[in-house]
């Protein structure tokens, strides 16, 4: 029996080469290389900030908003991030005189249930553009919370002494005198 050899398609063959090349395209397209970095920083707050619904006092316990934080207002905020070279560069989004100037403006003691959120900006994800270093990929940053002060301690008044009642008049009182003038 001879064995024949199986042909080759002649279709598949030709697009081989392409798999490897369609493989790297869609890789360094922003699944792999090009990516954002970004980091929030809050250096120079003068209050304290938490991404939870508590902040610590001076004492070190924490306190809660809804029990002993009472809102005073919503922190809302937004900024640009833009890296270079596939997210090497990465960016830094400083949100301190955000929080500084509404929390002083609301009379607030601090930011808490923090929320930061990035969504893609522009054009940085698209194929063949992201394949370029110098091509930047920029997002949106935004930045809410609700502005929280601690609730006002209600003043307890001390009780008044008791005072005397006023004194009934008994059977033992003398019966006021007619007036002069006659009833």
């Amino acid at each position: 029996m001879e064995r024949r050899p199986i042909p080759r398609s002649t279709s598949f063959s030709r697009f081989t080469p392409l798999v490897p090349a369609l493989a790297l395209g869609l890789s360094c397209s922003g699944c792999i290389l090009n990516g954002a970095r970004v980091e929030i920083a809050a250096e120079q707050a003068r209050f304290p900030i938490s991404m939870t619904t508590a902040l610590p006092d001076t004492k070190g316990k924490n306190l809660r908003v809804g029990h002993e934080l009472v809102t005073r207002g919503r922190l809302r905020g937004e900024a640009t991030a833009c890296n270079f070279v596939y997210g090497a560069t990465p960016a830094t989004v400083e949100i301190s005189a955000i929080v500084n100037d509404q929390v002083r403006a609301a009379g607030g003691e601090g930011v808490a249930g923090l929320v930061v959120e990035a969504t893609d900006r522009g054009w940085g994800w698209a194929f063949p553009l992201a394949l370029l270093p110098f091509w930047p990929t920029c997002l949106a940053i935004q930045v809410s919370g609700a502005i929280v002060a601690r609730r006002p301690v209600q003043a307890v008044a001390a009780p008044s002494p008791p005072t005397e009642p006023a004194a009934l008049p008994s059977a033992a009182d003398p019966a006021p005198a007619p007036s002069p003038e006659g009833p």
